[in-house]
């Protein structure tokens, strides 16, 4: 389940804005209410190259009791078709979480799984969306305390600085563009790229070097990126 969020933006073909009130579908609409985003339920094959969007329901926030209905009726419906659905697949907003534990799941032991019909449906968070989002606290909160230390974003900035001189390049994608990224903050590769092995490793020789005295500590950002 995706949420796209900012429906009143799409014009038509007249160059006038849609709006109109939240309708979640079966008769369920509150006309008290104009609608803010869209929340589509998509299905998408496991074993064969298929995706196909199966309802949509147009609202101003959608609750977790609301939203464990609307995705245990299209499970329901595809059953129905004799399409047996294994994963629900969201982002890890806190309501999306709330919907997991709604569903049956036990996300304190982190267990996501819910029973349907005798069997165990499983709640998989994005990979994309949640590398973003530690990628986001990672640099908002420019230093992590963890059980190994201070955790700093001052060390990313640091190896792009030394790269960005022509001193060297260490065998990573680091650019100034993975610094200054919230121009592009949706780019996956952006997160990715900076919470990887390869950036580890470049930490790892110039703190090892010796020639560069603002890697010293740069051991628990080391930690922190193979980990994560």
């Amino acid at each position: 389940m995706r949420e796209i969020a900012n429906i009143n933006s799409y014009p038509t073909l007249h160059g006038l804005f849609i709006s109109g009130y939240e309708d979640l579908g079966g008769g369920v609409f509150d006309e008290s209410k104009t609608a803010k985003e869209a929340l589509v339920l998509m299905a998408v094959g496991m074993k064969s190259k298929w995706k196909m969007p199966i309802s949509y329901h147009l609202t101003k926030g959608c609750n977790a009791e609301t939203q464990k209905t609307l995705i245990m009726h299209a499970i329901e419906a595809l059953e129905e078709q004799q399409i047996h659905v294994r994963v629900v697949t969201c982002d890890g907003c806190a309501t999306n979480l709330a919907t997991a534990r709604q569903l049956g799941c036990n996300t304190e032991e982190n267990d996501f799984r819910f029973t349907f019909e005798g069997r165990k449906i499983y709640v998989a968070l994005d990979a994309c969306h949640m590398i973003k989002v530690l990628r986001n606290l990672f640099a908002d909160l420019f230093i992590l305390n963890t059980p190994d230390g201070k955790v700093q974003w001052q060390h990313i900035k640091d190896l792009v600085a030394v790269q960005e001189k022509g001193q060297l390049h260490l065998g990573n994608k680091l650019t100034k563009h993975h610094i200054n990224y919230k121009t592009q903050i949706m780019k996956v590769k952006l997160a990715v790229q900076v919470i990887s092995q390869s950036t580890a490793d470049a930490l790892t020789t110039l703190r090892e070097s010796g020639y560069y005295t603002e890697f010293k500590n740069s051991t628990p950002t080391t930690l922190f990126l193979k980990v994560s």
